[in-house]
C-alpha cells in the first residue's frame, strides 16, 4: 500500500466497569469470557455479546473482530438460542463469517478485501459506494435511499 501516512487505531478493550460485575474477565482485552453460544463462562443462563464479549473463532481459536457485524450475528444467535431453550429446541453455536471490508481513504479512493481478493483505488471506492447504497435501501424507501446516496457521493467527491 503506497501511503504518506498510515494511522492504526487498534487496541480495543472492554470497559473497566465489566470487572465490577464479578464475571470471568479475560485479562488481555478485559472482555467477558464466553463459549460458542455466548454464554458467560461458569454462569447459568447469562450471555454477553458485542464489545463486552470475548468471542472466539471456532476454526482459528483466535478472538473475532469487534465489529458491528459480529455483534449483530451474536445478538441474533443468542435470541434464537434463548427461544430454542424455552421451546425445548436445539441451540446453535457461533460460526464466524469473515465479512468484506472496505475502507474509504479520501474522496474517490478505497482499499478492501473480500475473501481472498484485494482491491484498491477508484474501483474500491465504487464498491464502497455500492455497499452504502445497499444499506441505505435496506432501511429506507428507494426515494430516500437515492437522496441520501447522492448527497453522500456528492460530499465525498467534493472533498477530493
Amino acid at each position: 500500500l503506497d501511503a504518506d501516512v498510515i494511522v492504526w487505531t487498534g487496541g480495543v478493550c472492554g470497559s473497566q466497569s465489566l470487572q465490577l460485575l464479578g464475571l470471568p474477565i479475560e485479562q488481555h482485552g478485559k472482555r467477558i469470557e464466553v463459549n460458542s453460544l455466548f454464554e458467560v463462562a461458569g454462569k447459568d443462563r447469562a450471555y454477553a455479546i458485542g464489545d463486552a464479549a470475548l468471542a472466539m473463532d471456532p476454526l482459528t481459536k483466535t478472538p473475532v473482530p469487534q465489529i458491528a457485524q459480529t455483534a449483530i450475528a451474536a445478538g441474533k444467535l443468542v435470541g434464537y438460542n434463548i427461544a430454542a431453550g424455552v421451546r425445548g429446541g436445539k441451540v446453535r453455536s457461533f460460526s464466524f463469517t469473515k465479512w468484506p471490508i472496505i475502507v474509504t481513504l479520501g474522496g474517490k479512493y478505497a482499499v478492501g478485501e473480500y475473501k481472498d481478493r484485494h482491491f484498491k483505488g477508484f474501483f474500491g471506492w465504487l464498491l464502497r459506494e455500492a455497499a452504502d447504497f445497499r444499506y441505505f435501501y435496506s432501511i429506507l424507501s428507494l426515494y430516500k435511499a437515492l437522496r441520501l446516496y447522492i448527497r453522500d457521493v456528492t460530499t465525498y467527491t467534493q472533498n477530493d
